[in-house]
């Protein structure tokens, strides 16, 4: 069930009719436990849910302290801190650096409520001497399996800071005092931490400590994709057809359900924060980049320096929902190099061949662009296991910031059937920036199989452009020869 009200603001803009999943609504009002534990599967709806609880606590309760936490603290800007934005803007509240409800400071990383003094606080557990010293009263951990135990532990000492009563009338809306007294509710709020996760892992932690635990201070919430009725069909139907492709795969992401961490692909690879990459790396442009082709699944793009004997990789973009002249708009606003390779799904030559052309016109959301052409070329597609392989005997060094990277190449794992048999396969899911990657470093492999950074750059744009058109197969082409020119040398 869910409910939908229309939530006063100090803006100019009216807010958009609010809809409210009950069944986590009141999870997270409940007083009862302080530890809760939101484990389900993909599509539930558990993240949106707490990030617009959380929002509702910000401009309901005077002078609280809430905290959104990752592991690394880069990595929260393209996460969680982008779904609260989103969040206070469909509660009608403008967020800004200055002059607006809401106020964000994006070096602190910090968004503050005028009207009540409340702040939602970004932290990094990277940063253990602010942890130390730290206060809060509300604590949002997304993607909760990143977290070790102790990290657990010193984020449920550090929330102990008084907390005061919120607006109830505002905050449970028209039916306030039934729902105190169904909550039990008092008048002062308590505090709380709130993990979310997909369980890929029945033997991790946050399982055994937590979800299996008797203890009375943790509460249990489970959700899947049947529970949130706003879910798109493409996605309904890409869970459900989980069941015939990985029966693991099936039980965590449409059951909900923990999962075996087993038959995983890559294991040699490291997080580092961009800030503490080599010097070396800052200043240059890419190697080269991948780019997966999506529209209702994720368009991504990753991009690459081959340095030092490892592949440094990057997370430039993970967006549904976008036209190919859309995603070139993106790839432009992101600081995409448009002279670098860029290799992309050979299986979608139209849309490589219009990135090669540029684009100047209007876009689907009527703004006017120009747009120069990128340099695309189709990627080596022709062996799945080889280009994995290829990939897995390097050295991977992916910077933290790579949000979407990092949760694919933590579940990437080889396709079993119900029999049991591991195939020489991975399971096609959550795989978009794991094919761009692929992409980019086995298709750079010819350019660059010296190790040196600028193999590519002085190899020269026509003698990539013929190592590629060696190595793929030829009926990818077929709609691309006609384009002529020196881009694709037939």
């Amino acid at each position: 069930m869910s409910s939908a009200t229309s939530r006063p603001t100090t803006g100019e803009s009216e807010p958009e009719p609010v809809e409210f999943l009950d069944h986590f609504h009141d999870f997270l009002l409940d007083p009862a436990t302080r530890v809760k534990v939101m484990g389900g599967g993909a599509g539930s709806g558990k993240s949106f849910s707490v990030s617009q609880h959380l929002c509702m606590l910000l401009i309901c309760t005077d002078d609280l302290v809430i905290s959104a936490v990752r592991k690394y603290r880069p990595s929260l800007k393209h996460s969680s801190w982008r779904v609260l934005k989103d969040q206070l803007r469909r509660l009608g509240l403008s967020v800004g650096t200055k002059n607006a409800d809401v106020l964000e400071n994006k070096t602190d990383l910090t968004l503050t409520c005028e009207a009540t003094g409340s702040i939602i606080d970004g932290i990094g557990l990277d940063d253990q001497e602010k942890i130390k010293s730290y206060e809060t009263n509300v604590v949002w951990a997304e993607e909760a399996t990143e977290l070790t135990r102790e990290d657990f532990m010193q984020l449920d000492l550090r929330c102990r800071r008084s907390t005061r009563a919120p607006n109830w009338d505002l905050l449970l809306g028209e039916d306030a005092k039934r729902k105190k007294r169904q909550l039990k509710i008092r008048n002062l709020m308590t505090n709380k931490l709130i993990l979310t996760y997909n369980p890929i892992d029945s033997n991790h932690w946050v399982i055994k400590d937590l979800v299996e635990s008797a203890d009375p201070r943790v509460g249990r919430h489970h959700s899947t994709y049947l529970n949130n009725p706003y879910l798109d069909e493409a996605t309904v139907t890409q869970i459900e057809h989980l069941i015939d492709l990985d029966e693991n795969w099936h039980r965590v992401y449409a059951l909900g359900q923990p999962g075996v961490l087993q038959d995983l692909i890559y294991t040699r690879y490291e997080i580092l924060p961009y800030a503490v990459w080599p010097e070396a790396l800052r200043d240059r442009d890419p190697t080269a980049y991948g780019e997966d082709f999506g529209y209702n699944n994720p368009s991504a793009i990753v991009a690459g320096w081959n340095y030092d004997g490892a592949w440094y990789l990057d997370e430039v973009l993970y967006e549904s929902k976008l036209t190919n002249h859309a995603l070139m708009a993106r790839m432009d606003a992101e600081g995409v190099d448009h002279t670098a390779p860029i290799y992309a799904d050979s299986a979608e030559p139209d849309r490589i061949q219009e990135q090669c052309s540029g684009f100047e016109g209007k876009l689907e959301d009527g703004r006017e662009v120009a747009i120069d052409s990128f340099n695309v070329l189709p990627a080596d597609k022709r062996s799945l296991k080889a280009s994995i392989d290829h990939v897995k005997a390097q050295r991977l060094i992916i910077s933290a910031e790579s949000v979407n990277l990092i949760k694919e190449i933590h579940g990437y794992r080889w396709r079993r059937t119900k029999d049991g048999v591991v195939l020489d396969e991975p399971v096609p899911f959550n795989d978009h920036a794991m094919d761009a990657m692929r992409y980019l470093i086995w298709t750079s492999r010819e350019e660059s199989g010296d190790g040196d950074y600028d193999a590519l750059n002085r190899a020269g744009g026509n003698s990539v452009q013929k190592a590629i058109a060696r190595n793929v197969d030829e009926d990818a082409y077929a709609g691309m020869r006609a384009f002529g020119g020196s881009r694709f040398p037939y």
